[in-house]
């Protein structure tokens, strides 16, 4: 299923379907961020509780110049702005790596960070045909097919202790944004969620 569209635009302008949600680039540049932060879940697997598996990082701290080209983000003024952005899908071109904080998932899975590899690697985005994507066979974006659009690196993933589908990001503000999207992995209280998307 395509849960994110294709088309660079329309990420920008905002969505929402069954699967996906993003705020959109000019609802997103009104928002005083004072934290942000990148979420990876598998919605088929659930912790005591009830809630998904999960692991959130803070957003790395960024510069203009360590961010690749988006034909989009005209309109973003913050490099956060720019950053959320490009993860929902919109950067264009000049591959930049990003070193991520360290981050495990929960329980059984504190052992697993972003890479299938083991240690936490960086970030590439683009990276040749993908939004972006985690070094060391580990998780990634894909907008523009059908089908397979986010989760852990297709050649490896059937060596992940759970099938990460469920991608966020989730910021504090002093401007709530309401999300009008049906929530696969329930949203943290606290935090008001910008992107969220599920691979279907």
């Amino acid at each position: 299923e395509n849960d994110v569209p294709d088309e660079l635009a329309t990420i920008a302008a905002g969505f929402s379907n069954r699967n996906a949600y993003y705020v959109g680039n000019a609802r997103l540049a009104k928002l005083n961020i004072q934290a942000a932060q990148i979420c990876a879940l598998a919605s088929g697997t659930r912790l005591e509780g009830g809630a998904c598996q999960w692991s959130c990082i803070d957003l790395p701290d960024v510069e203009d110049e360590d961010l690749p080209a988006c034909d989009t983000c005209d309109g973003l003024d913050s490099s956060v702005s720019r950053l959320i952005a490009m993860l929902s899908g919109q950067a264009t071109g000049g591959e930049k790596r990003l070193v991520l904080p360290a981050g495990t998932f929960q329980g059984t899975g504190s052992s697993q960070t972003w890479s299938q590899s083991g240690s936490q690697r960086p970030m590439e985005l683009p990276y040749h045909d993908w939004s972006w994507h985690v070094h060391g066979y580990g998780i990634s974006l894909r907008v523009d097919q059908a089908g397979w659009e986010f989760g852990a690196s297709p050649v490896r993933a059937q060596r992940w202790p759970f099938d990460v589908d469920t991608f966020q990001v989730r910021v504090q503000t002093d401007r709530l944004v309401p999300a009008a999207f049906v929530q696969r992995c329930p949203h943290a209280d606290g935090w008001s969620y910008v992107l969220d998307y599920s691979d279907d």
